[in-house]
């Protein structure tokens, strides 16, 4: 094996994290009724409740999501340069 091809697993693995990882967290915060995600202005770690902060809430939930769908692009790419590699 090549270093191009530990590189492209190492690609693979990563994204296959955050495929399953990302929808499953913002199904549990979905669940919850409380968003993990950042303060804009300190970038510190903020709670978004779904009832206080509707905005926050569903921009953490659809960024997660959209998280998750990034992971299963890295995912294929990866593992069809892998093949090829």
């Amino acid at each position: 094996m090549s270093i191009g091809s530990f590189v492209w697993a190492f690609g693979a693995a990563f994204g296959a994290w955050l495929m399953i990882h990302c929808p499953r967290a913002a199904l549990r915060e979905y669940r919850n009724g409380i968003a993990k995600g950042l303060n804009p202005k300190s970038h510190n770690p903020k709670d978004f409740v779904r009832v206080i902060q509707p905005l926050g809430f569903w921009l953490t939930i659809v960024g997660t999501f959209l998280a998750g769908l990034m992971g299963l692009c890295f995912f294929l790419i990866s593992i069809a340069f892998f093949i090829y590699a």
